[in-house]
């Protein structure tokens, strides 16, 4: 209830500032403000574009300034914590005609706002490569290439509303976005976060998120694991 509230209301500041269809940067720390901007897009029919926050290094920086104009992105959300960050990159890359919308917290008097209606073939998100070998390209995924993507991973693995996920994998990644969040939401059970800046400093607060949240689906890529065996004792 609370997350579909907290959405709603991302919902109502896109409707106010932008028309369904438009491109909107996604630009959060990970947690959960972002899934609720996420499904605030997907609510109000406008096209999300999961974006790593602009960093210290200029590869950063020159990725993300890459994204927003080969997205044509309109709008860039992110929460209050970021804002100053956001501005500033924007500022130094001279990047014009992005409007910045903070999103805060919901109270419990918030209203439920029903979703707008789409189709199978409406376009839910553009999802961009890491641009390590060039610039980033991106591949447009409709709400029915999400549907059957999930729809797979939880079939494949019979996932159901008792599984429990959980991982620090990046939500710009496509293995933190649909390989763990939106499985959870689909199935109606629970995600466990934790940020990847923790899990790199202390890789053993995975393992132990692991064991106390009781977590049946993690998925990591194989640097994790060798991570793990290096930097953990017995």
């Amino acid at each position: 209830g609370d997350l579909d509230r907290a959405a709603s209301a991302v919902a109502d500041q896109l409707t106010r500032t932008c028309e369904p269809g438009d491109r909107c940067l996604l630009l959060y720390p990970f947690g959960p403000e972002f899934i609720v901007a996420f499904l605030g897009c997907l609510y109000a029919g406008v096209v999300a574009v999961p974006t790593p926050l602009p960093g210290r290094y200029r590869h950063e920086r020159r990725r993300i300034h890459s994204i927003a104009q080969d997205s044509g992105a309109v709008l860039a959300l992110t929460d209050e914590a970021s804002r100053s960050d956001v501005l500033d990159w924007m500022h130094e890359d001279q990047i014009d005609g992005l409007q910045v919308v903070v999103t805060g917290v919901v109270t419990e008097q918030a209203d439920h706002r029903e979703p707008m209606t789409v189709g199978r073939d409406m376009l839910a998100m553009l999802q961009y490569t890491s641009g390590s070998t060039g610039d980033p390209k991106g591949v447009m995924l409709k709400h029915g290439n999400l549907l059957d993507n999930i729809g797979s991973i939880n079939r494949t693995f019979s996932f159901d509303e008792n599984t429990v996920f959980g991982g620090w994998i990046p939500h710009f990644h496509d293995m933190g976005l649909i390989g763990q969040l939106l499985p959870a939401l689909v199935v109606g059970s629970r995600c466990i976060v934790m940020s990847p800046r923790s899990f790199a400093y202390r890789p053993h607060m995975w393992l132990k998120m692991i064991e106390e949240f009781d977590i049946d689906w993690s998925p990591a890529p194989n640097f994790a694991y060798e991570l793990c065996c290096r930097r953990i004792t017995d």
